[in-house]
């Protein structure tokens, strides 16, 4: 062999090598990793890499598959609402209704709800609360009466706070005391219809010549609001103080003296003679019209008419026969001195009124 045919060899060779060191790689099928490889790269996870792994394959929760057991809800929100935790029962309600608007009467148990979270922030002065929680029983029912008369009310007293912000204390008085009495819900209400009356009497205090009388007579309603509060009578009580001393002080009447008692009139009784016939009676009544009067003899019913001229007789009497009469006026009373009478057969009587 040539000595350039010898070189050409070693060149093909060395190239042969190369190509088996930076190609073949290219055609091998990938291999396992080892387990030590495996180990090395989980070891090697980031936290986060991890959690987000475990959260991705984890199984849901029970709560996002299992529907709501909406008797167990329903219960809930009727022991809530009993025990005036508003915002359990209308939780509970609401997922109720969310679930089943139709189950039993959630709609009305909610509408309540509602109603009984907004009369509660109304009691506690937070009217905006107390607004949107009525509105949103409104939305569920609109039938529902007591509802609709809290946004009444509510409604009116937005128009009398901006009448006071106009110093209109009298259309004030007059748009909310009809209401007073179905406010005792309503603090703000009470409150804002003292306060009219208040700047209502000041400003009859302020006029030339004041208007205590007028001012007196504003307090007086005022004092006998519905709902109020102690401090708010102290208030009341303290300005019709002053306004007491602002008044004249009345004269008092003269007292009349006590009318001198008159006697009772009666008949007097008087036996004038006994110059009639033994079998008879006479009587004679003086000082008092006698028109359908008579008298008895008690025990033995023999009667005897009065004229007009207050004389009457009778002569059925056994001989000066004793007994008693008794003399009635037109209506069948007795007349008062005219009872009992004791006589006998021959007797004249003469009886003055008086």
């Amino acid at each position: 062999m040539s000595p350039l045919a010898w070189v050409g060899g070693g060149v093909l060779l060395v190239l042969g090598l190369l190509a088996g060191i930076f190609v073949a790689p290219l055609f091998r099928a990938p291999s396992e990793p080892t387990p030590t490889a495996g180990l090395a790269s989980e070891a090697t996870a980031t936290p986060l890499q991890s959690a987000t792994s475990v959260t991705s394959t984890s199984d849901p929760s029970p709560s996002a598959t299992t529907p709501p057991d909406l008797n167990e809800l329903y219960t809930a929100g009727r022991e809530a609402a009993q025990a005036g935790d508003w915002e359990l029962a209308v939780r509970s309600f609401s997922s109720v209704f969310a679930a089943n608007a139709d189950y039993n009467d959630i709609r009305q148990q909610l509408t309540d709800s509602y109603y009984g979270w907004g009369v509660a922030l109304l009691r506690e002065k937070q009217l905006d609360e107390a607004r949107d929680k009525f509105n949103r029983a409104a939305g569920l029912s609109p039938e529902h009466g007591l509802t609709a008369q809290k946004k009444r009310l509510i409604g009116l007293f937005d128009h009398a706070e901006e009448l006071f912000g106009r110093a209109s204390y009298d259309e004030v008085i007059a748009t909310l005391l009809p209401e007073a009495p179905i406010a005792e819900d309503f603090p703000q209400l009470t409150d804002l219809l003292l306060r009219a009356h208040i700047e209502s009497s000041r400003a009859l205090l302020s006029q030339t010549p004041p208007g205590a009388g007028q001012a007196q007579a504003a307090l007086a309603t005022a004092a006998a609001l519905p709902n109020l509060d102690d401090a708010q009578r102290a208030v009341v009580g303290g300005l019709q103080a002053e306004v007491a001393a602002l008044l004249p002080t009345p004269t008092p009447s003269p007292v009349a003296p006590p009318p001198t008692p008159v006697p009772a009139k009666k008949l007097r009784m008087v036996r004038a003679n006994q110059n009639d016939t033994p079998t008879c009676i006479s009587i004679r009544v003086t000082g008092i019209s006698t028109a359908g009067w008579y008298f008895i003899a008690d025990a033995l019913q023999i009667r005897g008419n009065f004229d007009t001229g207050g004389n009457a007789r009778n002569c059925d009497l056994g001989y000066n026969q004793e007994f008693s009469f008794t003399i009635y006026n037109a209506d069948g009373q007795a007349v008062k001195g005219g009872g009992g009478v004791r006589a006998r057969g021959g007797d004249i009587f003469v009886g003055e009124w008086k």
